[in-house]
């Protein structure tokens, strides 16, 4: 090369980008794919506008940078370039990824030295990896945009932060994921163009380092940051962790949590929990003392007065997707009722306020509460017993229905392996299982299957089946399933309205499924009156939707609800149930249950005999109305944080029951 075209190499000039260039256009590209998401989402928020310019100046520079050579980068000055990204790139990185779903300066200084440590590692590894300042420089980027990209989004649909143990449900969320609305506001928009423009930056400036090209020094310090990688991941699994650095470790409010601790902190300090510790005291001899108190119970004086003299009734159990009351949170008036059918029922009727353990979804841990008895309470937050401890024949309220005579089937219109239910039910003792290809003519309301289809295929069932052998049909369904803010052809979707909110969709949308739920249990109840022979129909919401649904309701009214005051917060964790049946049963109003009581009320209503847990379950009850992963109740009303179950003698026994029920075989045979 001459002089003339090694200067010009030297000091820059404009071209068009070579080939080996090219992966450059990419983040370019996605940035601005990004901003112009965000531009067409419409600025709801006042300086929002100032994050939307940013990333389009963002984007503009990256663009820019695509047609400059800044030459063979072997003067001072470029290897100084080369040097910056990775000094300050993964401080940038842990920062952006907080700003996707929080404050990031909301966090104490010790906290944010705790979180930047996990980017130092990951930056130190990638560059002994490749001995390349561009990877060290990006891959903390890269790792921040994965998991702010997904934390953020989690958050919006759930309300509830994103765990380990999610991953094992991906394949769950990626088949409702196309039913959420995944609109990118402008500051997500500016904090995602951010990382991207770093990526790009760390990849555009990179160099790699000569005095690294000895495998073996290479390999010995990959090892050592490696060794500090597992030791900081250890390290915060230790209650130590806690104290040294003022960590929240309450997991029973876990938004709070993250947003104290940090993605990334929170994120590997739950992995303590992904194993279930032996409760305090837990022994085969104390095992044994439990079940003798509980054999000694008095099972008549447990249940109370009886419902019915009525025996072996049809029980048709309808767990109905976020079905949920949101005048719990605050009063506010609609067009007209969204439910008024569930609310008139009153005459041979139980109804009353479910207490659940989750919101805005992981639907499969009400199901778990429901049909085992067993309370979330006792499981790490936001686990999934379905996907992590379910892993051979348990006995259940379907495996008792089934001994007692029963036909039994669950039924559930959408994917045989969400949550693993096709293979849990199996474990639960359930006979029949029928997922959404299993039901014909099925319509749907936007793309899930309509609750009057379900209906109608349970009804089929009744009359198909042999007179004199009851049924037991657990349904679990799907039309109400989140993701409400996208309009669909086959449902109008605005037949309920908020005074006040006439311009918000997504809420009219929700309480227009509710209608449409409504009206087709009004359908199934009419067809039970008619049907000749004796059936309980029960029917409870699984979790509220995402609270950012209601909240312009709060606002709207004045109201805030303060998440770290223990009464506002389990506002957000009720729901209606009912127990209907077509015959004479004792009608009763309950202010409060939680799912796990839930299925032994249902048998002492349908006069089935309950099991010594049952039993036990039933005599709970009077001290501890409720029990649910977030809080319980006290026979005098008072709330109070789940963490404080383990000073509870009574509850540590149940606890004791639990953990045998799950890992240790179910020796105790009190479910039998």
């Amino acid at each position: 090369m001459d002089n003339e075209v090694q200067s010009e190499a030297r000091t820059g000039v404009l071209r068009l980008p070579t080939l080996r260039e090219l992966p450059y256009i990419l983040p370019a590209a996605l940035s601005l794919a990004v901003t112009a998401a965000a531009f067409f989402g419409g600025i709801e928020e006042a300086g929002r506008g100032v994050f939307l310019l940013l990333s389009v100046l963002m984007t503009a520079a990256m663009t820019a940078l695509l047609f400059v050579h800044v030459g063979k980068r072997e003067n001072t000055a470029a290897k100084v370039m080369s040097a910056i990204p990775p000094v300050i790139f993964p401080a940038a990185a842990m920062f952006l990824l907080e700003s996707m779903c929080n404050n990031p300066f909301a966090m104490a200084g010790q906290v944010i030295f705790l979180n930047l440590i996990f980017f130092y590692i990951i930056a130190a590894i990638s560059f002994f990896a490749t001995r390349r300042t561009a990877f060290a420089a990006a891959v903390p980027c890269i790792y921040a945009l994965i998991a702010g990209t997904a934390e953020h989004y989690v958050l919006a649909f759930r309300s509830v932060p994103l765990f380990p143990w999610d991953i094992a449900s991906a394949g769950v969320a990626a088949s409702v994921a196309g039913n959420y609305d995944f609109s990118v506001s402008a500051s997500f928009a500016a904090s995602l163009t951010a990382l991207f423009f770093l990526i790009y930056l760390g990849f555009y400036f990179g160099t790699a380092v000569d005095g690294l090209k000895k495998l073996a020094v290479r390999l010995s310090a990959c090892a050592v940051s490696l060794v500090m990688l597992f030791g900081y991941g250890y390290y915060l699994s230790l209650d130590r962790a806690v104290d040294d650095f003022g960590l929240l470790d309450a997991l029973f409010v876990p938004v709070k949590v993250y947003q104290r601790n940090g993605f990334t902190v929170s994120f590997l300090m739950t992995l303590r929990y992904v194993s279930v510790d032996k409760p305090d005291g837990y022994s085969d001899g104390a095992l044994a003392d439990i079940a003798e108190e509980i054999k000694n119970i008095d099972g008549e004086d447990a249940a109370g007065e009886a419902y019915s003299d009525v025996s072996e009734p049809n029980i048709i159990v309808v767990m109905n997707e976020a079905f949920s009351d949101l005048s719990v949170l605050t009063d506010f008036e609609t067009n007209e009722d969204y439910i008024p059918f569930i609310r008139s029922l009153s005459e041979d009727t139980v109804k009353g306020h479910l207490h659940v353990s989750v919101l805005g979804g992981n639907t499969a841990n009400t199901e778990y509460e429901f049909l085992t008895g067993l309370s979330m309470a006792f499981l790490p937050p936001g686990s999934i017993p379905y996907q992590q401890y379910v892993e051979r024949d348990v006995p259940t309220l379907a495996s008792q229905l089934a001994n007692a005579g029963y036909k039994t089937l669950a039924v559930h219109p959408y994917l045989a392996n969400g949550w693993e239910r096709n293979e849990v039910y199996k474990h639960f003792g359930f006979e029949e299982m029928y997922f959404r290809s299993d039901i014909p003519g099925r319509t749907t309301l936007r793309s899930y299957v309509s609750d009057i289809s379900v209906f109608n295929f349970i009804e089929r069932k009744l009359m198909e089946k042999e007179p004199g052998t009851p049924m037991f049909v657990f349904n679990v369904t799907m039309q109400n399933h989140g993701g409400y803010g996208t309009r669909h052809n086959n449902f109008y979707g605005q037949r309920i309205i908020v005074d006040g909110q006439e311009s918000n969709f997504s809420l009219s949308q929700y309480l227009s499924l509710l209608r449409a739920t409504d009206e087709a249990v009004e359908s199934l109840v009419k067809f039970l009156k008619s049907f000749d022979e004796p059936t309980i129909l029960m029917l409870f919401g699984d979790h509220q939707p995402a609270s950012s649904l209601a909240a312009p309701i709060l606002r709207q009214e004045g109201v805030t609800l303060d998440l770290n005051d223990i009464n506002d917060r389990e506002k957000y964790y009720e729901v209606p149930f009912f127990i209907w049946a077509n015959y004479d049963i004792r009608e009763e109003e309950i202010s409060d249950i939680s799912a796990n009581y839930l299925s032994t009320l249902l048998c002492r209503v349908a006069n089935v005999e309950l099991t010594d847990a049952q039993k036990f379950l039933s005599e709970l009850r009077q001290s501890y109305p409720t029990l649910t992963a977030n809080s319980f109740t006290d026979k005098d009303g008072k709330l109070h944080d789940a963490d404080e179950a383990a000073g509870e003698e009574p509850l540590r026994k149940y606890s004791m029951l639990a953990y045998n029920y799950l890992f240790d075989g179910n020796t105790t045979g009190l479910f039998e």
